[in-house]
């Protein structure tokens, strides 16, 4: 269960917790198909996932329960802290 805090949703709600998302996340072949789970499937609390598949690719993705929020110029290199800014 999640309870979204300062007001922004409807209360108490059912959702995956980040441990069933992990699971299936380990399940996927590409980063696409990650994403693709993420946006599938709720979760009852944000979390970030810092990405790599067996291409090369690799991806930083806060997993807010609206669904992942990949942040923009992911290109070289990865650097996340803990401070995810949302409206």
């Amino acid at each position: 269960m999640r309870k979204r805090m300062n007001s922004l949703g409807p209360g108490w709600t059912f959702a995956l917790s980040h441990h069933q998302i992990k699971r299936l996340v380990l399940e996927q072949r590409s980063l696409g198909e990650v994403l693709r789970l993420m946006r599938e499937f709720p979760v009852c609390s944000n979390g970030n996932y810092m990405l790599a598949d067996g291409s090369g690719a690799f991806l930083d993705v806060e997993l807010i329960s609206e669904g992942p929020f990949v942040p923009v110029g992911q290109s070289r290199f990865l650097v996340h802290s803990n401070h995810f800014l949302c409206p």
